[in-house]
Formats: structure tokens, C-alpha cells, sequence
């Protein structure tokens, strides 16, 4: 059966040497940080999370990289990636148990799962069908496709916090939203600090502003 898993953050700072780099990520992290796009603030108000952007690390021909959903789905260089969230903050996170899960094998593949939906147009619905995709919708699928892990449950659009006059903007803006058809607003961003949560329940987040 399918179950939630608990990722853990890494504090790394990004300007340091490639090598301790190479070192300290591991492929399938995840990688968050507040994007300066026009929707960023609207995403954060409705999720009440501090983040509004995330993708995965995967190394390809020995450098880091990116596997993220924009316009369109691509890998973007990791250094490039940090340059373009605000203040260059970030934080990364890592399934406890990574060392039992992803193996070579899984870890390719997760790099053939993504690479399936390189190209792809970013979903500006946010709707849940593979013909578009975002940011978090891209990630969970890719883990759940792989390995059957829920980095966290699947909520409708009434679970969000609407009442924000920039977020009641973002829903005009994206009329096509159903509560049918409506299946995750950038769950995993949401769902970011409740996930690293250890097992005490002490959180172990780390505040974007610290870096």
C-alpha cells in the first residue's frame, strides 16, 4: 500500500564549490523557494506556506540540476534555478528513508517518469490531468509513479484559504477551475512544512529569511 513519507531539509548553501555540491545533494531532493512570478504571492496567501516554486534535483552528465515545471517542463542548471527566486533562498528536502528507496534503479527511474513530460506547457489551471502540469503537481507524480510514495494528500480547492483579494484574482484568472475537476493547488508547496515534521513532531523547516 501506498503511504505518506516524511522528508527531511538540507541546509546548503548554494554558493559554495561544486565538489562539496556533488557531496551534498543527493538525486530525487526537492527543492523549494518563493518565485518572484506575478502568481508567487497569490500561491503563498491561499496556502499559507512560505513557499510558491519547487522541483526536483537530478544530476545529468555530472552537474545538478533542476527537473522543474515552467513554460515548459525542462531541466534548468541548479545555480540558475536559485538566481531566480527571491533573495536566492531556498531550502531542500529528502524522504527520510531515501537511502532504502532510491536506489540506481529508482533513481533512473525517476529520470525516465520526468522525462516524460519534458516540454510539456505549465498548467495554468492547475488541474490534475497529464496534458499540463506545475510545479508540485510534477514532483508528486513522479514519486508516485515511481516508488508509490504520497509526499502528501491530494486536497480540493475549498481546503484553501480564498479570502485574499489577490487569490480571488488568480481563480478569475483561471476560470476552468471545477471543485470536480479540481484536484491540488500546489499541494506540495502547502504541504511543505507539515512534511518536515520528524516523528516528535519538532520542526525541522528551515526559514527561507535565514538564508
Amino acid at each position: 500500500a501506498c503511504k505518506k513519507q516524511v522528508v527531511e531539509p538540507i541546509n546548503t548553501p548554494f554558493k559554495e564549490s561544486e565538489a562539496h555540491r556533488k557531496e551534498t545533494f543527493q538525486n530525487g531532493d526537492i527543492i523549494f523557494q518563493t518565485s518572484t512570478s506575478a502568481q508567487s504571492k497569490a500561491i503563498q496567501l491561499a496556502t499559507h506556506s512560505k513557499y510558491s516554486h519547487m522541483g526536483m534535483i537530478l544530476e545529468k552528465d555530472g552537474s545538478w540540476y533542476v527537473l522543474e515545471a515552467v513554460q515548459p517542463v525542462k531541466y534548468t542548471p541548479i545555480e540558475e534555478w536559485v538566481d531566480r527566486g527571491e533573495k536566492d533562498a531556498y531550502v531542500v528536502k529528502r524522504l527520510q528513508n531515501s537511502q532504502e528507496l532510491l536506489d540506481s534503479i529508482a533513481i533512473e527511474g525517476l529520470k525516465k517518469e520526468g522525462a516524460k513530460y519534458l516540454g510539456k506547457d505549465y498548467d495554468l489551471q492547475f488541474a490534475w490531468s497529464d496534458e499540463k502540469i506545475y510545479c508540485s503537481e510534477l514532483v508528486w507524480k513522479m514519486y508516485k509513479a515511481v516508488l508509490g510514495v504520497e509526499l502528501g494528500a491530494l486536497e480540493e480547492l475549498q481546503d484553501f484559504d480564498l479570502s485574499h483579494p489577490m487569490v480571488q484574482r488568480l481563480q478569475a484568472q483561471t476560470i476552468q477551475f471545477t471543485d470536480s475537476s479540481f484536484k491540488s493547488f500546489l499541494l506540495n508547496v502547502q504541504a511543505a512544512d507539515s512534511l518536515a515534521y520528524n516523528a516528535a513532531g519538532m520542526p525541522t523547516a528551515i526559514d527561507l529569511n535565514a538564508n
